[in-house]
């Protein structure tokens, strides 16, 4: 009897090389962030779009943007509101929270980097975030923002 083997799906979003990931201005805010978060928001980065998506835009330069995340190819109907965030000038959508979605046996990566063609992404400028409210290490978000801003400012000094 011969085995069959299926190899795992890959993750398949075009992202941006790591090298050149790594070049990105923000890219060491937002390791800071992303590593902050995992120890300061429960279940981080499940069901935490929205909330990076907010803390990004306010200790970043980086917009915020909400839509639909294609679950699946092209071709699927399966979409599921998310959020993440923009680099206008490279035309980069960036997301510390895609990693929540699972595809078969592979994630995304923590900080998934991608051109703002990704396929998967479906902006809806509609549902762009005006305020949101949450509470994070038991701060205020307005709080977590500035005290996260203070710590960068001392880190990239």
């Amino acid at each position: 009897m011969q085995a069959v083997i299926q190899a795992a799906r890959p993750y398949s979003h075009e992202l941006l090389p790591q090298p050149e990931c790594e070049k990105l201005p923000y890219y060491s805010a937002l390791k800071y962030i992303r590593q902050r978060l995992e120890a300061d928001a429960s279940d981080f980065p499940e069901n935490k779009c929205n909330t990076a998506n907010w803390i990004v835009s306010h200790a970043t330069e980086l917009e915020g943007r909400a839509g639909f995340y294609r679950l699946e190819k092209h071709r699927s109907k399966t979409l599921t509101y998310h959020a993440w965030n923009y680099d206008k000038e490279r035309g980069l959508y960036v997301d510390i929270t895609q990693d929540q979605f699972n595809w078969t046996t592979a994630k995304a990566p923590p900080i998934a980097i991608t051109r703002e063609t990704d396929p998967f992404m479906i902006y809806m400028p509609v549902l762009d975030l005006r305020e949101w409210k949450e509470t994070i290490a038991g701060m205020p978000i307005a709080d977590y923002i500035s005290a996260l801003k203070a710590e960068l400012a001392v880190l990239t000094a």
